[in-house]
């Protein structure tokens, strides 16, 4: 039996699970100041049900999610495939048919890719996500699992959504409890072919239009959408114990930390002379267009051989995603060399009526968010005013 105090996540009625995208990090290893905070910008709070049981677990597809706490501080790729594999001869014996793993934050590296996999997921009528993570406690491993309807559209997960959960230190004894919930449900068990080992996410979705590694000179006249930090909304009525009361004071922080940022953004944007606005983003770009906006500003983060391998560069190795450009104090092209194995940003400007991609001339990632800005809004500033 596994106690409340061991496993606290297992007795809650809400899961605070960071669900990230682009300016999200959820592992507080120092590379900003407030990663931890930033992790809650994507959070989904779910409600925790042991009579529930998604109904198409056993007859649909389903999206496996795996997140590790800590991140490892190298080798991310390699620990969560790993991860992958250890879990699916499991969930091929329960009758789920795990069609897709991908690597959580990656899901949400930026919007463009979130909305290239809840494409997918349509697409191969995925109905179900289970939502794998690995995490310490007091030096042990702790395993966790839920299953969740998918949400059909970007936000892969409804906020608030019924899900079912359960902890365990180890997989064997998490699937064990599975399948006992299952036999609890008249579940209609169809699938019968499932693949025998992982597939993980391949797929260059993520441009739609034409790629370009440069910049377009139209923005000197066309107006720029830069997405703000969002807040995020508070649930109106929480469960009434102390996770509940913890996840309302940590998002009450995040939206602190929101405000700050946009301040940041804002300082970032002072020399940049040309047609741009602050503006809030809900995947729905064409409202941008409506408002006069031609181009929008996006940003990724993931490690940076796969953030290469995303953004179509033919050379992903870790020798050329690790060598990034910026321009000094003189105005002069410097490069410098980025710690291996840890996840970067990258930002592209987009023209949003074509989908065309402006990477810029040079590869600029960086591992904060504001230097991966600075980085780009400086050569592409360069290049603009070289073009008066």
């Amino acid at each position: 039996m596994i106690s409340p105090a061991t496993y606290p996540g297992r007795y809650s009625t809400l899961l605070l699970w960071c669900i990230l995208w682009g300016s999200g990090t959820a592992q507080s290893q120092g590379n900003e100041p407030g990663d931890a905070l930033h992790a809650l910008r994507h959070n989904k709070v779910l409600r925790f049900s042991d009579n529930y049981m998604p109904k198409d677990l056993l007859s649909g597809k389903a999206l496996v999610l795996i997140k590790l706490e800590p991140e490892p501080s190298g080798g991310v790729e390699s620990a969560w495939k790993t991860l992958s594999e250890e879990a699916h001869p499991f969930f091929r014996v329960l009758g789920i048919d795990p069609v897709l793993y991908l690597y959580y934050p990656d899901v949400f590296a930026g919007p463009d890719f979130t909305r290239a996999i809840a494409t997918e997921m349509t697409t191969r009528e995925l109905s179900c996500v289970a939502l794998l993570s690995r995490r310490q406690s007091a030096g042990i491993p702790v395993y966790g699992l839920s299953l969740t309807n998918f949400s059909g559209n970007e936000q892969i997960i409804r906020q608030g959504e019924e899900a079912w959960h359960y902890e365990s230190p180890t997989l064997e004894s998490l699937f064990r409890n599975l399948a006992r919930a299952i036999g609890q449900h008249d579940l209609t068990k169809s699938n019968m072919l499932i693949t025998e080992a992982p597939e993980f996410y391949r797929s260059n979705a993520l441009i739609r239009g034409r790629r370009n590694e440069g910049f377009i000179s139209d923005l000197r006249i066309d107006r720029l959408a830069v997405p703000r930090f969002s807040e995020v909304a508070i649930p109106d009525n929480p469960a009434q114990n102390a996770e509940a009361a913890l996840v309302a004071s940590l998002l009450n922080e995040w939206n602190g930390v929101a405000e700050q940022y946009n301040n940041e953004l804002e300082a970032l944007f002072a020399d940049y002379t040309w047609p741009f606005a602050l503006v809030e983003y809900d995947f729905n770009e064409n409202n941008l267009r409506v408002k006069g906006f031609q181009y929008v500003l996006v940003q990724l983060r993931a490690g940076p051989e796969y953030l290469r391998r995303l953004l179509g560069y033919r050379d992903a190795t870790s020798e050329t995603a690790n060598r990034s450009a910026y321009l000094d104090a003189s105005g002069q092209l410097q490069f410098t060399e980025l710690p291996s194995g840890r996840p970067v940003y990258k930002y592209y400007i987009k023209h949003i009526h074509t989908g065309d991609v402006y990477l810029g001339e040079q590869w600029d990632a960086a591992e904060t968010w504001q230097e991966a800005l600075r980085r780009h809004l400086s050569l592409l500033g360069k290049k603009l005013q070289e073009r008066r």
